[in-house]
Order: C-alpha cells, then sequence, then structure tokens
C-alpha cells in the first residue's frame, strides 16, 4: 500500500476581510523531497506554509499531515510531526545561542543536549558561537542559529516536515547554499521540506519541484527545468527572462531590466 504523501493540502483557501490569500490549492509534498514555493511579493507563498504547517487553518479545504488531518491536533502534536522556520523569530534576551537551540529539543540529559546542540551549531557554520548571547549576532548569524533549532526539532530519523519562510533573506550567498544545503541533506534523511524562496536560481539549484504561486493561485507546480518556463516567468513577475540550462543539467535564470510590473493590486 502506497504511504500518503508526508504533505497534503486539498482545495485550500483563505481569506483576509474582503481579500483572497489562498485560492482553491492543491500541493502533495513526498517524503524525501524538496518543494520551493516561490512568487512575487504578495503572491500567498507565507501563508501557503503557514497552512501547511498548520500553523494557519484554511477557509475551506483538506491539510494533512502524514496522513493525519492538521485540524484539531494540539501544539504539541504538530510538534512531533514538523519543524517551522519562520521568517521572523521573536525570542527575549538572554539566551546565548546554544540555548536557543536547546529549545529545539525534548528531554535528555543535559550533557548529551549540550553536545547535540553544538554539533547543530557547526553545522550551520557557527560553532565558535555557542556561548555568544543571542541578542549580539548579526541578522544572518541569528536566522542560521534558528535553523540549528529546528533541525534539532526535526531531528535525523525523517518521516516528519520541515517548513521553512525564507530561510536564505538575510544570508550571504555561501551560507544561502548552506542553508539550502541541509534543507537537501534533511529530505535525504526522510524529510519532506517545503521552503519559501525570492531567488530563482536557488530554488532551480536545491529544488525537487518548484510550485509557481501567483495571486493566491498555483500557476504551475513541477522539476525545475519545467516550471521555470520563461513565458510563465514573464507572466508572473512581469520580468523579461532567459532560462540557461548550466553543463550540470541545472537550470539558471537571467533577469533581464525591461519589464515592469503589472499592478499594485497584491495582497500584502
Amino acid at each position: 500500500m502506497t504511504p500518503p504523501p508526508a504533505v497534503h493540502a486539498r482545495d485550500v483557501a483563505v481569506t483576509a476581510g474582503r481579500a483572497t490569500l489562498i485560492a482553491g490549492v492543491s500541493l502533495d509534498v513526498l517524503a524525501g523531497e524538496v518543494v520551493a514555493l516561490v512568487g512575487p511579493n504578495g503572491a500567498g507563498k507565507s501563508t501557503l506554509l503557514a497552512v501547511l504547517a498548520g500553523d494557519r487553518r484554511p477557509d475551506r479545504g483538506d491539510v494533512r499531515l502524514a496522513g493525519r488531518p492538521v485540524s484539531g491536533q494540539s501544539s504539541r502534536d504538530l510538534a512531533r510531526r514538523r519543524a517551522v522556520l519562520p521568517q521572523r523569530a521573536g525570542l527575549a534576551a538572554g539566551f546565548t545561542a546554544l540555548e536557543v537551540v536547546m529549545l529545539g529539543q525534548d528531554g535528555g540529559l543535559p550533557r548529551d543536549r549540550a553536545r547535540a546542540a553544538r554539533r547543530r551549531l557547526a553545522a550551520v557554520d557557527l560553532a565558535a558561537f555557542a556561548d555568544r548571547l543571542y541578542p549580539t549576532l548579526s541578522g544572518g548569524e541569528q536566522q542560521r542559529v534558528q535553523l540549528a533549532r529546528v533541525l534539532e526539532q526535526l531531528g535525523d530519523d525523517g518521516g516528519r516536515a520541515l517548513f521553512l519562510d525564507e530561510p536564505t533573506a538575510s544570508l550571504d550567498p555561501r551560507h544561502q547554499h548552506l542553508v539550502l544545503a541541509l534543507a537537501r541533506r534533511a529530505a535525504a534523511a526522510g524529510h519532506a521540506v517545503v521552503v519559501v524562496l525570492h531567488d530563482l536560481n536557488l530554488a532551480a539549484r536545491h529544488a525537487d519541484r518548484i510550485a509557481v504561486l501567483d495571486h493566491g493561485q498555483l500557476a504551475t507546480v513541477g522539476a525545475p527545468r519545467h516550471a521555470l518556463c520563461p513565458d510563465l516567468l514573464r507572466d508572473v513577475f512581469a520580468i523579461d527572462v532567459d532560462v540557461v540550462t548550466a553543463p550540470d543539467g541545472h537550470s539558471f535564470v537571467i533577469v533581464s531590466p525591461r519589464g515592469g510590473r503589472r499592478g499594485s493590486d497584491r495582497a500584502a
């Protein structure tokens, strides 16, 4: 019997007042794959991610994690099935980077917990920052500490879902690729990964599939070489692009300065 998708959404709709944020989106994400959500500002990427993770209730539709409806699950139950890195993670002053990572743990001996947290910090290139107070870190360093916390919550045994909302937004190019390589490693361990990205080339390089959102609707979903269609990107992003295939088989997008927005009616 075929197992259910790790993440399942059918006919999901979300409204805010008179605005439609998500309109009838259906999407499945399998264990072991990375799916990137891309689209213009206000296309509904973060809203859809929150719905898939169970952090926001849709006005319509069915959302499941590992075959179980997210509605009605407690926060603790959801935390056992998925880990979420939001765009901005608020945290009170006074924690060290190591203590922040340990917040993602669920029990264990203090010595073992600290050792595991240090390994996570090393994985995000912050081994030397374990004892630094979190508020003294740069924005990009804080983002990587939060990623280490989320990965510690996720664990390495597979079977869960990882949701990342713009995890590369405040990072330099080297650490952008490091973060997405860690996302790929999580998928290789058997987790399902959904990540919101603005950089189409990062999506093309690291995602198995790309879901393009436009005005709350799913414009297309597929492998990068299919989803990154110049005509579609021109329509969705209102830019002129060329899509080139590199010698290693990956696609990358070259943006022309020509073109412009279709209007200013996008939802926030």
